[in-house]
């Protein structure tokens, strides 16, 4: 087969197949394709980590990001939901017309918040991540040169582990960095995505190239929540490759992905109710 007929013949296949799923979840094709991207982008760091296996034992992708204390994790990462919930309220108040419009995107960021505070901050005590940890025989090792605690198990959660300087061993451990970018990202895109975003941009790239100094062009970015909007995104999707490189399992990658797509339900129950 002539390789220009088996490219035709595949992507017709994917277009298939991506208009059957997009039929059944009644999703956007351009939703799904945000979806996809982020196990994409797991995979993608899987397959980095594979190609540096091949380079060396001892060898490594070295770079500012690995450090969780960079300023990009401590300012924006660690607060992420505070940014996410402040820029959506941003875009909400600036680009919603429709009262209606604007109740349902707040409610769904309330719903969000709360999945979010049970799932990495408390649950009827503990979140869910760190009794996922424990239920799978994790626990907090603290080094015992510096304090008597021992191994801590079943009441102590991350937080604490983390300010008696233990370690978290043992158990399955949800990655909270992938569940938090992706359920945001995810938030924030399917709200950009009612928008005629091409159209938007645009405009704002005609104003924008019309003003010559930069305190102008600073105002510009600043006064459009689409713009910053569309870099938190860009950021959030940046941080996951980098997470997916560096840190946690394979397998504790997928529970916070999976996690953080199941922001996608808030919007398919209306669409099923329709």
């Amino acid at each position: 087969m002539p390789p220009h007929q088996a490219y035709k013949q595949h992507s017709n296949f994917i277009l298939s197949r991506m208009e059957l799923i997009t039929k059944m979840t009644k999703l956007k094709a351009t939703e799904l394709l945000v979806i996809l991207a982020y196990p994409f982008t797991i995979l993608l760091g899987q397959l980095l980590i594979i190609c540096l296996s091949f380079e060396g034992e001892g060898t490594r992708l070295e770079n500012y990001f690995m450090d969780k204390r960079n300023l990009i994790n401590q300012i924006f990462v660690k607060k992420g939901w505070f940014w996410t919930i402040l820029l959506m309220t941003y875009f909400n108040v600036q680009y919603l017309q429709a009262k209606r419009d604007i109740r349902q995107s707040f409610l769904r960021m309330a719903v969000s918040t709360i999945w979010w505070y049970c799932f990495t901050q408390a649950f009827f005590g503990l979140p869910i991540m760190d009794r996922v940890f424990l239920l799978t025989g994790g626990s907090c090792l603290q080094d015992s040169s510096k304090s008597s605690l021992g191994i801590l198990t079943s009441s102590i959660g991350s937080h604490v582990c983390r300010k008696v300087k233990g370690e978290w061993i043992g158990g399955h451990d949800p990655s909270g960095h992938v569940f938090l970018l992706v359920h945001s990202s995810i938030l924030l895109w399917f709200d950009v995505l009612e928008l005629e975003v091409g159209e938007e941009l645009l405009a704002f790239w005609n104003s924008f190239s019309q003003r010559k100094s930069v305190w102008n062009r600073t105002k510009a970015v600043l006064s459009n929540s689409l713009i910053l909007l569309l870099s938190l995104i860009l950021l959030w999707w940046w941080m996951l490759l980098i997470t997916s490189i560096h840190f946690h399992s394979f397998a504790e990658k997928i529970t916070g992905l999976v996690a953080g797509v199941s922001a996608v339900i808030l919007y398919l129950i209306p669409r099923f109710l329709s």
